[in-house]
């Protein structure tokens, strides 16, 4: 009758953690009845189009997911810029089920939610053997008042393989099994499929997290390195996930040959500092005071990384007990492992003026190809996670098991507190306002046949004209036509007239440059 009723308050805490992130962070900005999607009529609505092509993709509907018709005839436009591939079948459960494009896009980012919540939390049971410590800590990592100035990029929403990543990590750590290596590495090169940015951040803690595990387990290694059997599946579980990898990244190696990487000097403005980590987004409760601090810098608003001062306390205090046990020889091989990998993380994703030790890993392959490097908070928001949960394991291992529920509920209510957002401060836009522009074009264009391009040149734009642009690509995409409009991370060679005043004369441009002919334009104003 105890197990029985220990199995239920464990599983009963499960799910309240999971509904306090729904409610106030998914449903917070969605609303109960969806009337919102995350983001606004830009990022948000190329991500819902990226998710809608790869859906189509996937039921047969198109010949080739790189080659997606927008810029129409540009080829492997899809690589200019991420691609959703990894985390599209999950909306593709909702179109299968009967859901539009938009509603289906809303239901995808609320499981997003649930999944990142429920791989964080069986990363950190893991750790601590405690599941409510557990429950505190996936609750930050899922719905952190870090997280309201990403939510409008899309790609980086899809989180959950990053906690998974360090727990295949941590087990094989535990003895070498090659099996949770190759589970590890799988796991990142997962992420790289959820999206590209997350995926390669996510190598650097990785290949700390096993760099660290060889100075506190060295002996084992050696061991293991003198096993051929070993060696080999090491190799094997490498070579295998590289050949699952590369039919993602050979695009992307093509796109890169003709459009070349960024420079430092480009992107060194967008490595977050320190007062990036306590620069709080808009609408909070308690943290307006943190609302301006870093508005100086060039592209301010994605440096709003603050992810609430209980998160903020609970890193220093892992910080202090973990050195202290170190020292005092008390500490477990898997925290201080920890330690290191949060350590280094950090240090090279920090800047102190113009210096940044990222300098070191920019030229690693792939690397140069990301700008916005603020977006590393969503990886770091795991080992803000891993502390709380650290921090409270604490306190619950020294109290009887009702205090500890006491305690537990407390502690939420004041993360729930801590990283609440204001519903009208959140990035969010109305979902009909997006169906309406759609729908006024898709009345336009429905008479045009199948081998028709599609030319979207308002007579006068009063937003931004890549708001524009994806009015064309979504309608376009709901009469499965091409069109010369487009978004993207980055443009070709000779659009960027096109894409920033989409009329006659630069569509000229355009239309010259790749030989189109004129006759199957079809212009809708």
């Amino acid at each position: 009758m105890q197990i029985h009723q220990n199995n239920f308050i464990r599983n009963a805490t499960f799910f309240l953690g999971l509904l306090v992130c729904l409610f106030f962070f998914g449903l917070n900005i969605t609303s109960f009845s969806l009337i919102y999607f995350p983001g606004d009529l830009g990022d948000a609505r190329f991500n819902n189009y990226l998710l809608e092509h790869a859906h189509q993709f996937f039921c047969g509907n198109l010949d080739s997911f790189w080659n997606a018709p927008f810029m129409f005839p540009e080829k492997n436009i899809i690589a200019f810029s991420d691609n959703l591939l990894g985390s599209a079948p999950f909306y593709s459960i909702f179109r299968i089920f009967g859901q539009d494009r938009e509603t289906s896009f809303q239901f995808w980012f609320l499981l997003m939610i649930c999944l990142n919540y429920c791989s964080c939390y069986f990363l950190l049971k893991y750790l601590f053997k405690n599941p409510i410590a557990a429950i505190l800590g996936a609750i930050v990592y899922s719905c952190s008042l870090a997280l309201q100035n990403q939510i409008g990029h899309a790609q980086t929403i899809p989180r959950f393989a990053i906690p998974i990543a360090l727990w295949m990590g941590l087990l094989f750590i535990e003895n070498l099994n090659p099996n949770y290596f190759f589970a590890m590495i799988f796991f990142v090169v997962f992420q790289i499929y959820c999206g590209i940015y997350l995926g390669f951040m996510l190598i650097i803690p990785v290949a700390f997290l096993v760099l660290s595990s060889f100075f506190v387990k060295r002996n084992l290694y050696l061991t293991k390195i003198k096993e051929f059997k070993w060696c080999r599946s090491i190799l094997i579980s490498l070579l295998l996930n590289s050949l699952i990898l590369m039919p993602l990244i050979f695009p992307y190696i093509k796109r890169a040959e003709l459009s070349g990487f960024y420079s430092y000097h480009e992107i060194v403005q967008n490595i977050p500092t320190i007062k990036s980590y306590f620069f709080s987004s808009p609408g909070t409760l308690f943290w307006v005071k943190l609302e301006h601090i870093a508005d100086e810098y060039p592209s301010f608003w994605d440096h709003r990384l603050f992810p609430g001062g209980l998160a903020s306390i609970s890193i220093l205090i892992f910080f202090v007990v973990v050195i202290y046990r170190v020292y005092s020889k008390k500490n477990s091989a898997n925290t201080i492992i920890l330690l290191f990998t949060c350590f280094f993380t950090f240090l090279f994703f920090i800047r102190i003026n113009e210096f940044s030790f990222y300098k070191l890993i920019f030229n690693i392959p792939g690397f140069g190809s990301m700008r916005a490097l603020q977006r590393i908070i969503n990886l770091e928001l795991i080992f803000y996670a891993i502390a709380v949960a650290f921090v409270f394991n604490l306190f619950f291992n020294t109290m009887k098991r009702w205090n500890q529920f006491s305690l537990f509920i407390l502690v939420m209510c004041v993360i729930i507190i801590d990283n609440f957002s204001f519903a009208n401060t959140t990035h969010r836009v109305e979902k009909s306002i997006s169906q309406k522009r759609i729908n006024n074009l898709i009345c336009k264009m429905k008479n045009i046949s199948k081998d028709g391009i599609v030319s979207y040149e308002p007579d006068s734009m009063t937003s931004y004209s890549h708001e524009y642009q994806l009015d064309a690509m979504l309608a376009s995409q709901s009469l499965s036509l091409k069109c010369l409009n487009g978004y993207s991370a980055t443009s070709p060679e000779g659009f960027s007239f096109y894409w920033n005043n989409p009329n006659e004369e630069s569509r000229n441009v355009w239309i010259n440059l790749k030989e189109l002919p004129l006759k199957k334009i079809n212009i809708i104003h």
